[in-house]
């Protein structure tokens, strides 16, 4: 009697019941339940990560050699034909720094817009959480850009070591660039979900959201600096939430950079924004999308 209640009170204390129910508020987000899935989230992160780099011969070395070949060749095409400033700095970080924050941006962007696609098949077959999908994508993505600015650390250090007449200086504002990268990453997932949400329904929209993204970029200083817009009009680039943030990235990394507290707070406004509004289509859609695709 003794051994038998005590393995009844075990298989209680580890079996729980969950109850699978339609959602019929827009806020009702049961945010609580990502945490009971955490063992799934994290197979996830390692699918996408692992799945990435395959079979390859170099397998996460290529985050870094494609970010720098691309940068070396803007210094060629726009540091040295098209003569763009660089504000000073050497144009090979300029240029990775600018790439790798934006590169955060549409990846994370292009992630969540393809989450119910490329998930279709475990959506169809098993109940989670359908945020995790996107979540796991997210998490992949933050660390490749980690990891690149580690290469973009490496790069520095050795310009710095080598080259004592180039004026290199980490601003103190350096410990706010996780939160300055989360920001470009929360940007980039409320845009990715309010597209994903829009696909479902509209499928000639995803040619609008290409056209779109390619160019963004020229939108953005990526491959110039802010301060080479006229002062007039960089109220005008200023409306760009990525502009801001993508130049505080190279202000507390390289020392250079047009950016104050207003653009900032605007550019976090417009973040949060983005992301509730996201979310809130995403739950919206999760609904009916199995059916409907």
């Amino acid at each position: 009697m003794g051994d038998g209640g005590v393995g009844l009170k075990k298989m209680n204390s580890v079996n729980k019941e969950i109850v699978i129910e339609s959602k019929h508020s827009l806020w009702d987000w049961h945010l609580g339940e990502l945490w009971d899935y955490q063992d799934l989230l994290f197979l996830m992160v390692r699918r996408d990560f692992v799945s990435k780099y395959k079979q390859t011969l170099f397998a996460p070395i290529w985050m870094l050699v494609q970010t720098f070949l691309k940068s070396v060749v803007y210094v060629v095409v726009f540091g040295k034909i098209g003569q763009i400033s660089t504000d000073g700095v050497p144009p090979i970080l300029f240029y990775m720094a600018g790439l790798i924050s934006f590169s955060l941006f549409s990846s994370a962007w292009s992630s969540c817009w393809a989450s119910f696609s490329s998930n279709l098949g475990v959506f169809s077959k098993v109940y989670f959480p359908r945020l995790i999908a996107p979540i796991a994508s997210l998490c992949s993505i933050l660390i490749e850009a980690v990891l690149q600015m580690v290469g973009m650390g490496l790069i520095y250090l050795y310009i710095k070591t080598t080259s004592l007449s180039v004026g290199l200086h980490l601003h103190w504002g350096v410990v706010f660039l996780p939160i300055i990268f989360m920001n470009i990453l929360f940007l980039g997932a409320g845009v990715g979900l309010i597209c994903s949400s829009l696909t479902i329904k509209y499928r000639d929209v995803r040619y609008i959201i290409i056209f779109v993204q390619g160019m963004w970029v020229y939108a953005t200083p990526v491959i110039y600096p802010l301060s080479c817009i006229p002062e007039h009009w960089r109220w005008l680039a200023a409306l760009n939430p990525l502009t801001s943030l993508i130049e505080a990235v190279k202000y507390v990394v390289l020392g250079v950079g047009t950016v104050n507290l207003s653009m900032l707070g605007y550019s976090m406004g417009v973040t949060a924004f983005v992301l509730v509004l996201g979310l809130v289509l995403f739950h919206k859609a999760e609904r009916t999308f199995v059916d409907i695709i």
